[in-house]
């Protein structure tokens, strides 16, 4: 697993702790996690039709690339991302960035506790 994995993992878990002021993200992360199971379940039970696609492809057009190779879960992405994600994008941005803001910025108990430099 790599940086980004666990990056990714730790701020989807600070998403859905959330209760009160970011509910969209936190819905987000649902709705996407219940979408990623189907896509694991159509891969599962439909992983023979993509064998036959990617060979027919493969018999048609023998000289291009063959990969990525065709799958349901490559389909489902690209469909989230089109019809869901493209329209919510900049209100999950924004929640997203409130939330970076409420992890980021000292609470007022450590704003009067921390000690200025002196300039002397």
């Amino acid at each position: 697993m790599c940086i980004r994995d666990s990056y990714c993992k730790v701020c989807r878990f600070c998403i859905l702790r959330e209760k009160g002021d970011f509910p969209i993200l936190a819905e987000y992360c649902k709705r996407w996690d219940g979408y990623c199971a189907s896509m694991i379940e159509l891969d599962k039970v439909m992983g023979s039709i993509c064998k036959v696609i990617n060979e027919c492809y493969e018999a048609v057009y023998p000289n291009l690339p063959k990969f990525p190779k065709f799958s349901f879960t490559r389909a489902m992405v690209t469909i989230w991302k089109s019809k869901v994600h493209a329209k919510i994008e900049p209100i999950l941005l924004e929640a997203a960035n409130n939330l970076c803001l409420l992890y980021t910025s000292p609470s007022p108990r450590d704003l009067s506790t921390s000690r200025m430099p002196s300039s002397a």
